[in-house]
C-alpha cells in the first residue's frame, strides 16, 4: 500500500481480434468480487433455461413456428453472453482448440446465428408477411445476409466483414425497434409487448457495454 508500480502486458493479436478488459483488485476484494458474480451469472443463466423450456413446451403444445424462433434466439443469445462472461470456456468448450476455433471467431458465429432467429421471430409474431409484406422481405433478405456471414467467418474472411459488423449490428437493433412501432401503428396491439421487451433488451446490453 502507497508504492507505485509499473507492470507492462503484452497482448497479441495473431488471430485477428484483440478484446482486453483489465481490472486490477486485490485477492480478498476479489473473491468477493467473484463470489457475487457468480449468484447473478447463475441466477441470469437459470432464467435463460427457464425461458428455453417453457416456450419450447409452448411450441410443442400450440405448433407454432414462433415459439421455436423464439427458442433458437434465446439459446444462441445464452451462448454469446456465455462467451462474453468468459463461462463459455470454462465451462463448455474448455479444451477447443484455438488455433481452429478462436474465442473471435466462436463468437461471431454464436452473434450471427442469434440474430438470424432474432429476425426470423420478430418477423412471424409481429406478422409482417401480412401486415408489412415489405418488412417481411426486408427481414427475409438481413437473414440470408446474416449466412453469408457465417460463411465468411467460417472461411476466415473475418478481416473483410468487420468494417461492416458494428454498423450491421446497430441497423438490426434500431430496425426491429422501428419496425415493431410501425406494425403497433397499424393496429396490431401484441406489438406493444415486444417494444417493452426489446427496448428493455436494449437499456440492459447498453449498460453491460458501459459496466
Amino acid at each position: 500500500p502507497g508504492q507505485t508500480r509499473t507492470f507492462y502486458i503484452r497482448l497479441s493479436i495473431a488471430s485477428g481480434l484483440m478484446s482486453a478488459f483489465l481490472t486490477l483488485r486485490s485477492e480478498p476484494a476479489f473473491v468477493a468480487y467473484d463470489h457475487d458474480e457468480q449468484i447473478l451469472l447463475g441466477i441470469y443463466y437459470g432464467i435463460i433455461a427457464v425461458m428455453v423450456l417453457y416456450n419450447l413446451f409452448v411450441f410443442f403444445s400450440l405448433r407454432d413456428r414462433a415459439y421455436l424462433s423464439y427458442v433458437a434466439m434465446t439459446l444462441f443469445m445464452g451462448f454469446w453472453f456465455a462467451g462474453y462472461n468468459g463461462l463459455a470456456k470454462e465451462y463448455l468448450w474448455p479444451t477447443s482448440n484455438q488455433e481452429a476455433w478462436p474465442v473471435w471467431r466462436l463468437s461471431r458465429l454464436l452473434g450471427f446465428w442469434a440474430w438470424i432467429w432474432i429476425l426470423d421471430f420478430v418477423r412471424r409474431f409481429l406478422h409482417t408477411r401480412e401486415i408489412a409484406p415489405r418488412i417481411y422481405r426486408l427481414f427475409t433478405a438481413l437473414i440470408g445476409l446474416n449466412i453469408v456471414l457465417i460463411a465468411a467467418v467460417l472461411l476466415d474472411q473475418y478481416r473483410l466483414i468487420q468494417p461492416f459488423l458494428n454498423p450491421l449490428w446497430q441497423l438490426e437493433w434500431l430496425l426491429v425497434l422501428t419496425v415493431t412501432v410501425i406494425v403497433w401503428r397499424r393496429g396490431y396491439r401484441p406489438a406493444r409487448y415486444l417494444l417493452i421487451a426489446w427496448a428493455a433488451m436494449i437499456g440492459g446490453v447498453t449498460l453491460n457495454l458501459l459496466f
